[in-house]
């Protein structure tokens, strides 16, 4: 066992060893600390240098862009056609033609001046020659205060967004180019690029633009005013000289503050006569309002700047064949509608062949009107991509835009497209008539009766689209048409479709590029939108460029391939282009042959306003959409034919050489013979039949009760009885109208159907005891009919029930067994009338001992059918705004036969009982959550309900 003192010993050792291990691992753990720290350090700086130099563009790109004489800035940015040969316009100011690429040497004609030096210096870098080519002022303002970092900006970072990365970048590319290139050719690299406004890039380009006289030549006043425009092109002497001249009074004053000239040189430059050239020549642009699209859509993907600079080449959409040959077509129109002489009808050789298209029975019908405007659109719908794009550039327009105009009729297809995703179908009977609720008129002036929603489409019927319209809500059709791209098109929920006429304004790509998503299967097809909010749904704009590269051949966009989106089910965009190609249905307004009429499948629609100031005309193949827009500001009337036989012969131009094909019926449309104008299966008394499409289960499932054939007593013109001589029975078939109709069917000759049974009786009377007291004569009944009565008598030996069906039935069916029990005023049989609709004839026989037989006759009205009932307004789970103190409940009921009554009940209390249409209550609207059932009865007593839940806010 150790000692004390040997414990204490081990005690003291432990403890210093302990103390020497921890100093030891506290060292160990600085170490690494510090070692990590550096590495870490270390790394950053790896980093920050790797996110500084990363793709740092290459010093030699400078010489590739400005050096004479193969600098692709030298070269302008053109723009070509879809084919890519044809050049549609060059991005260079004309008088650039000319140009020479300035120099520092003396003894040459392209010398630089003195003057122009001093003058750019001493307003964009007065320390020009003693830096080193950057300076850290603006580094967070994104300002570029030297020449250096100027020329680095537009162009070797352009494309990068303005952040301090690209500050610093741009200001280590500055000191590079500096060093390797020297100043005296960053000045001349400057003062051949710098933008001068009006496309005059480089210091002779803007003195030939401005002076009319090579930069060699200009003064110090000269030169004043060229730099005063380089730090502001927008403000330059063609469209700002007062401002411009001011503003080179400043430079002067710059210089001469600066040293740059002396007191004599600045006092004879103010006294300077400045003079501007005030004429300058315009670009050639044969599709101006088209390149203006283009420009606007490169802006958001690329600089315009840079791209304005040059060096590029631009493959548009633009057919120039179709373009050239539309505004030949259009200008030499427009000259005839206003009897004008026609103007020149070629134009670079090529000879107007769309002119000789121009149906000449449809040209100047309107040769008084006068100041005619016209805009034109061609597309290829299967793609987005413009084709042809004419229109005018007046001063306060977008340029790169259509104005918008009065829709008129051009827009009732969507009001009818919402109504067939609610139900409706192309035989959908509608009623023409004129009636009290009719906001909307037509615009022939007349009304038609009842239509299948197909005629009214086709004839632009605004009456039954009004119908439409109220019967789907005016908020449904607005959300439809805004999926189309119709954002103009919406007025408020209670506007007419007159109002929609006159005042809903839509623009002419607009209008076209919706009306080929019908063409198009329901797709909207064209350039993904870049700008659409992130959540929002996919949206698309008109396809107007195909290709950008620059001269080396390099593709900086490409949109070969565009998007599309679906907007509506093909079956839905089917039954719409099937309307509208459907030829027949438009002859009652356009007659036959008419300029629709191309030769070929073609869905057209002519669009008017009520003041017929605006007309419209869009036709689609399979394959492209046409639109066209005629306009006046004076008080005279376009006729909307003028529109149609332009839409003929740009239309059969530009598919001349596509295949005659019409639209290929997609899966879930089925073909059904109807009863026009009813929309119901047809019955022998159906005057019309015709083959309408269908998407499957919308088929019409009952038969036409539109036309019916009564028998009617020839000589009283009375409905027929069993009492009525048979040699005085006629039968008839007569237009069945609703009493709302029956004005407009008097006032159209219509023959009216007698609403009156014969009272002729027969020669004898039932004796009192035969008589057949319920059903009562003429009675409507349904289901088991207890036939009450009397049969009896004194040589009583049975009686007999019998039916059959019509006034004077030729087959009688017996009900139940013969009785020999005699009846008073009691059950005589009953009757199953299940599976019976129609007119019948009851007939009770006694039968006496000497055989001697006794009748009774009475005539029913079979109805086992209930009333098809629908709620119009409000709709299930709607959101009512209590904007007026009343709320109007509508609905929409039928009966095969006739209606009794209908009943509405709020909160399941009644509030209302029509018994004639229309059937819409006006109710005192109540805060909160409420029900509404409706309920139809028949005459025979069958019934109907339906119930929504709403709510008033």
């Amino acid at each position: 066992m150790p000692s004390p003192a040997q414990i204490t010993s081990l005690r003291r050792h432990r403890h210093n060893r302990a103390g020497r291990y921890s100093k030891t691992w506290f060292g160990v753990g600085c170490s690494t600390f510090l070692s990590l720290f550096a590495v870490l350090v270390g790394m950053m700086g790896v980093w920050g240098y790797i996110t500084l130099f990363h793709n740092l563009p290459s010093l030699d790109t400078l010489p590739a862009l400005l050096d004479p004489p193969d600098g692709l800035l030298l070269q302008p940015t053109r723009l070509y056609d879809r084919t890519g040969t044809h050049v549609l316009l060059e991005l260079e100011n004309p008088a650039a033609v000319d140009r020479q690429v300035l120099t520092l040497q003396s003894n040459q004609p392209n010398y630089l001046p003195s003057s122009l030096i001093s003058a750019t210096l001493a307003t964009a870098d007065p320390q020009f020659w003693s830096h080193a080519g950057y300076s850290f002022d603006g580094l967070t303002s994104g300002t570029h205060p030297t020449l250096a970092q100027t020329l680095v900006s537009d162009l070797l970072l352009w494309s990068e967004p303005a952040s301090l990365r690209r500050a610093v970048r741009e200001r280590l590319l500055a000191a590079q180019i500096t060093a390797r290139f020297g100043r005296q050719q960053v000045l001349i690299w400057y003062l051949n690029s710098a933008n001068y406004g009006r496309l005059a890039f480089g210091a002779d380009v803007a003195a030939r633009v401005y002076f009319n006289k090579p930069a060699a030549e200009i003064n110090l006043a000269e030169a004043a005013v060229l730099a005063a425009v380089m730090q502001s092109p927008a403000l330059n002497p063609l469209d700002a000289p007062n401002v411009v001249r001011e503003r080179a009074v400043d430079v002067i004053q710059t210089m001469l503050e600066g040293g740059w000239i002396n007191a004599a040189q600045a006092s004879q430059a103010r006294k300077s006569n400045l003079v501007f050239r005030t004429q300058t020549e315009t670009l050639a642009n044969p599709a101006p309002i088209f390149i203006n699209l283009v420009l606007e859509q490169l802006g958001q993907e690329l600089s315009l700047n840079r791209l304005e600079r040059g060096g590029f080449q631009i493959v548009t959409t633009l057919d120039q064949d179709l373009q050239f040959q539309a505004v030949c077509a259009l200008q030499l129109y427009t000259a005839r509608l206003q009897g004008m002489p026609d103007p020149p009808n070629t134009m670079n050789g090529d000879e107007c062949r769309s002119a000789r298209l121009l149906p000449t029975s449809f040209t100047g019908q309107s040769m008084t009107v006068k100041d005619i405007k016209g805009n034109l659109v061609i597309l290829d719908h299967r793609t987005g991509e413009i084709l042809a794009m004419i229109g005018e550039i007046s001063p306060g327009l977008d340029p790169a835009h259509y104005p918008g105009h009065p829709a008129g009729s051009l827009l009732t297809p969507f009001i009818y497209l919402t109504g067939f995703t609610r139900g409706l179908n192309p035989a959908s009977m509608l009623w023409d008539i004129p009636s009290g609720s009719n906001k909307s008129f037509n615009l022939d002036g007349s009304f038609h009766g009842p239509l299948r929603l197909r005629t009214a489409l086709a004839n632009d019927d605004l009456v039954p689209a009004e119908q439409v319209s109220t019967q789907v809500g005016a908020e449904n059709v607005w959300r439809l048409a805004k999926q189309f791209g119709l954002e103009a098109a919406r007025l408020p929920d209670d506007a007419s479709v007159t109002d929609l006429l006159q005042e809903s304004e839509v623009t002419l790509l607009d209008i076209s590029r919706a009306y080929g998503v019908l063409a198009n299967q329901g797709l909207l097809a064209g350039r993904e939108n870049t700008l659409s909010p992130g959540n929002t749904p996919p949206s698309t704009a008109a396809a107007t460029i195909i290709r950008l590269e620059d001269a080396t051949g390099k593709v900086w966009i490409n949109h070969a391939n565009n998007a599309s989106h679906p907007v509506v089910s093909p079956q839905l965009a089917y039954l719409m282009t099937h309307i509208l190609s459907d030829e027949p249905a438009r002859w009652s307004m356009l007659g036959h042959p008419n300029p629709l009429e191309i030769g070929r499948p073609f869905a057209a629609k002519l669009g008017r306003t009520g003041m017929e100031q605006d007309v419209w005309a869009v036709g689609s193949t399979p394959y492209m959409t046409i639109g066209i827009w005629l306009g006046q500001a004076s008080q005279g009337k376009i006729s909307v034919q003028e529109a149609a036989a332009l839409l003929h012969a740009v239309a059969q131009y530009a598919t001349r050489n596509h295949p005659p094909d019409g639209w290929s019926m997609p899966a879930g449309i089925n073909s059904l013979a109807v009863c026009d104008p009813s929309g119901m299966l047809p019955t022998p008394d159906c005057p019309t039949v015709v083959n309408e499409i269908f998407i499957a289960g919308t088929e019409p499932t009952s038969f036409d009760t539109l036309f019916r054939r009564l028998q009617i007593n020839r000589e009283s013109g009375m409905l027929a009885t069993v009492f009525t001589p048979p040699e005085l029975v006629e039968e008839r078939v007569y237009l069945q109208v609703p009493p709302e109709a029956q004005e407009w069917a008097r006032q159209a000759g219509l023959p009216t159907p007698p609403d009156t049974y014969d009272v002729i009786l027969a020669d004898t009377s039932p004796s009192a005891d035969v008589k057949i007291s319920s059903p009562s004569m003429f009675a409507y009944v349904g289901g088991k009919v207890r036939i009450m009565g009397t049969a009896r008598g004194s040589n009583f030996e049975i009686y007999r029930l019998q039916v059959g069906q019509g006034l004077n039935p030729k087959n009688w069916l017996q009900v139940g067994q013969d009785s020999q029990l005699p009846v008073s005023d009691n059950l005589l049989g009953s009757w199953d009338t299940q599976g019976l609709s129609g007119l019948y004839s009851m007939q009770l026989l006694v039968i006496q001992q000497d055989q001697r037989v006794q009748s009774d006759v009475v005539q029913v009205t079979v109805d086992n059918q209930s009333p098809e009932l629908s709620i119009l307004y409000p709709t299930d789970g709607q959101i009512v705004p209590l904007s007026n103190q009343t709320i109007t409940l509508q609905a929409q009921v039928n009966d095969d036969l006739a209606l009794k009554n209908v009943e509405f009940y709020i909160d399941d209390r009644l509030v209302s009982n029509l018994t004639q249409p229309p059937y819409t209550i006006t109710w005192q609207a109540r805060l909160g959550a409420h029900s509404l059932r409706i309920k139809a009865v028949d005459q025979a007593g069958n019934t109907a309900e339906a119930r929504i839940a709403f709510k008033v806010e």
